[in-house]
């Protein structure tokens, strides 16, 4: 069917790509790999530092939460990131106006849906771990409601993530991955070593390194580069 419709397809290819387009994708390539190594630090410096400072029956405890919120944020991504596609055709095709009409509406409904998911958890979340792995996995209601707080916060960077990735902004996120995870380390640390918080020194890092960076960088990203551009 692709080679009858689109006969071209099958066509010799002579021109090589320009230099210019080349450029472009090696720049959003390095943009990735630096925003997926920072990636990689931040959801994985939790375990480490709960394994030095607190021990392994800690990282038991929390990774049971984790496993559910990531297993939950995972679900709400895929759906969110279906109209990646269509983002990016807006972009080649809508207006300045049209384009932030589209944001804003996709935005509010990421945060409806994050809102929604959020409360439900916030409700069942301690019913839930004592019917699965027992009593004595429960983490305090204060712990609780910070995890589902950050997995609220998370939740509704969706919305900038998705626009982000169909403008193709990578290399101008390379240094905010980076700088997220230093954040998120230092405060940890800090917090874990100097504190008697416990678990919640971890989470209130991952936490502030989401509201003092994610917060206000790729909505300027979204918008400096990406709609407004």
């Amino acid at each position: 069917m692709a080679n009858r419709h689109f006969s071209y397809l099958t066509d010799p290819v002579t021109e090589k790509v320009n230099p210019k387009t080349l450029k472009y994708l090696r720049k959003n390539i390095v943009g990735m790999i630096a925003s997926k190594i920072g990636e990689v630090i931040v959801y994985g410096t939790d375990n480490l530092l709960l394994s030095s400072f607190l021990g392994l029956a800690a990282v038991g405890q929390y990774s049971n939460y984790t496993l559910i919120v990531n297993g939950v944020g995972s679900v709400i991504n895929q759906g969110f990131s279906a109209v990646t596609a269509s983002i990016g055709n807006l972009r080649v095709s809508g207006s300045q106006e049209r384009q932030n009409e589209v944001f804003f509406q996709y935005s509010q409904l990421v945060s409806y849906v994050s809102f929604f998911i959020s409360i439900a958890m916030a409700l069942f979340f301690l019913s839930f771990i004592q019917f699965w792995v027992g009593k004595r996995f429960i983490l305090s209601p204060t712990l609780s409601f910070l995890i589902v707080f950050n997995f609220f916060v998370s939740s509704l960077r969706y919305s900038n993530l998705n626009f982000m990735s169909a403008y193709g902004t990578y290399w101008e996120m390379r240094y905010k991955s980076i700088l997220e995870a230093l954040v998120n380390f230092v405060i940890s640390i800090v917090l874990i070593k100097y504190t008697t918080w416990g678990i919640s020194a971890v989470v209130i890092g991952t936490l502030l390194a989401n509201l003092t960076i994610n917060a206000w960088w790729e909505p300027l990203i979204v918008f400096s580069i990406g709609i407004n551009s």
